[in-house]
C-alpha cells in the first residue's frame, strides 16, 4: 500500500468544504460591493480576487464596467490580472483600449504576470500612449518580463516612455521629433518643459515648427522655455511671434522675449523694447535695457537716458551699460552727471561707460555742460555723493572752472 501525508485527508476535506462553502464566504464580499464608500468596495475587490473563484471573476467584471468610483473600478480591473484564464486577459487587453487613462494604467498593471505573446504586443503598443503614467507602467511591465526592443521604433518609444527624452534624441535624432511632438500635446507642464529642451538638441527645420505653437501656451513655463529654445534657431518664422510676446501679459514671457529678440539682434524689435523701457516690472525694464544695448539701436539713447534716473539701481546700471554699448555722444552729459550717484555701482557703471563712449570725455563740451549740476552735489548733505562730484570736478580740471 502507497504510503500518504498523514494529512492527506485533511487537505481534501478543506477543499471540499471551500467548494461546498464557498458561495456562502463570497457573499459578504458581494454585499460589500454595494457599499456607499469606495474605501469598502476597494477592499472588497481586493479580497474577491484573491478567492479566484468564477462568481468572483464575474463580480468584478461587472464592477470594473459598472462602478461609479475610478478609484474601485480600476481597482477592479487590477484584479482581474489575478485570473489566470483567457477570459481575463482578453478582458484586461481590451480595457487597454478604455477612454480613462487610469482604468488603461490598472489593465497594464493586470497584464504584469501574463507573459503571452499578444498581451507583449500590447503593451509595446502602450508605449505610444498619449498619458504619461499609462506609458511609464508599460514600459516597467516590460522591462520586468525581460523584453527588448525588436528595432529602432519600438527602442525610440521606450525610451520616451521612460521619460528618457535626452537617451532618445541621442541614439534616434529627427526620428525623436514626433514622440516628442505628442509629449507637447498631451503631457503635463513638467513633460512638455521637458519635451522642449530635448527638442532643442535636434539641429532641424521641423523642430521650429514643432516648437512655434508653444509660444501660445497659456503655460508660463511651456511658453518661456520655447522661446528660450527657439531663439537659438536661425529661421524668420520665430520673427513675428516673438516679437508680439513682447507685449505679453505675463513679465517673465516678456523678459524672456526681450532676451530672445537680443540674442537674435531683432532690429525690428527696438521699438518695442524701447517702450518697454517703462514697464512697471523692474525686471522688464532692467533686460529691456540691456537687450537695446545689445541690439545696438542709437533711437533708444533718450530713453535710456531717462531710465538712468530709475528708482532701481539695477535698471540705471543696466541703462548706463547700454548706453556705453551703444556709443551715442549724446549720453555723455547725463552719465557725467551720474557719476555722483548715491549708489557706488552706479558710478563705476557710469564711469566704465563714458570710457566706451570717448576716452578723453573729461576734456568734452558735453562733459562742461555737466558742472553746474556736479557743483550743486558738492554742497549735497550725503558725504559720499560730496566726496564723487569733488572727484569728478577734479578729473575735468580743477573747482574753479567757469
Amino acid at each position: 500500500m502507497p504510503h500518504r501525508n498523514p494529512g492527506w485527508f485533511l487537505e481534501i476535506a478543506a477543499e471540499l468544504l471551500f467548494g461546498y462553502f464557498q458561495p456562502q464566504m463570497l457573499w459578504p464580499l458581494l454585499l460589500k460591493l454595494r457599499s456607499r464608500d469606495p474605501e469598502v468596495r476597494i477592499k472588497a475587490v481586493q479580497l474577491l480576487a484573491d478567492t479566484e473563484s468564477e462568481q468572483a471573476f464575474q463580480a468584478l467584471m461587472k464592477t470594473a464596467e459598472e462602478d461609479q468610483d475610478q478609484g474601485v473600478k480600476s481597482a477592479a480591473v487590477i484584479g482581474i490580472g489575478q485570473f489566470a484564464d483567457e477570459a481575463a486577459t482578453t478582458f484586461l487587453l481590451r480595457k487597454l483600449q478604455d477612454a480613462k487613462p487610469e482604468t488603461r494604467q490598472a489593465a497594464v498593471e493586470g497584464l504584469r504576470n501574463k507573459m503571452e505573446e499578444q498581451v507583449r504586443a500590447a503593451l509595446v503598443v502602450a508605449l505610444k500612449d498619449t498619458d504619461q503614467a499609462v506609458r511609464g507602467r508599460a514600459a516597467q511591465v516590460l522591462g520586468q518580463q525581460h523584453w527588448l526592443p525588436k528595432d529602432d521604433g519600438e527602442a525610440l518609444w521606450h525610451a520616451i516612455a521612460r521619460g528618457g527624452f535626452g537617451e532618445a534624441v541621442t541614439a534616434h535624432g529627427v526620428q525623436a521629433i514626433a514622440p516628442l511632438e505628442m509629449i507637447l500635446r498631451t503631457g503635463d507642464v513638467p513633460l512638455q518643459v521637458k519635451a522642449i529642451r530635448a527638442l532643442g538638441e535636434i539641429d532641424d527645420h521641423r523642430t521650429v515648427d514643432t516648437l512655434l505653437p508653444c509660444l501660445k501656451s497659456p503655460e508660463r513655463s511651456v511658453c518661456v522655455a520655447a522661446i528660450e529654445i527657439l531663439s537659438e534657431f536661425d529661421s524668420p518664422k520665430i520673427i513675428e511671434p516673438l516679437v508680439a510676446l513682447l507685449k505679453h501679459s505675463d513679465p517673465k514671457v516678456r523678459v524672456a522675449a526681450i532676451e530672445a529678440a537680443a540674442r537674435l539682434q531683432l532690429q525690428q524689435a527696438a521699438q518695442t523694447i524701447t517702450g518697454m523701457l517703462k514697464d512697471s516690472n523692474w525686471t522688464v525694464r532692467s533686460v529691456a535695457a540691456v537687450a537695446l544695448g545689445k541690439i545696438g539701436s542709437q533711437l533708444a539713447t533718450e530713453s535710456l537716458v531717462a531710465l538712468i534716473k530709475d528708482s532701481d539701481s539695477d535698471v540705471r546700471q543696466a541703462a548706463i551699460a547700454s548706453l556705453g554699448r551703444i556709443g551715442d555722444p549724446a549720453a555723455i552729459r547725463p552719465l557725467v552727471v551720474t557719476l555722483v550717484d548715491a549708489d557706488n555701482n552706479v558710478r563705476n557703471a557710469a564711469t566704465a561707460a563714458l570710457q566706451c563712449i570717448n576716452s578723453n570725455w573729461p576734456q568734452t563740451e558735453a562733459a562742461r555742460q555737466a558742472v553746474p549740476e556736479l557743483r550743486a552735489a558738492r554742497d549735497s548733505s550725503d558725504q559720499t555723493i560730496r566726496y564723487a562730484a569733488l572727484q569728478v570736478l577734479q578729473q575735468m580740471g580743477g573747482l574753479s572752472m567757469p
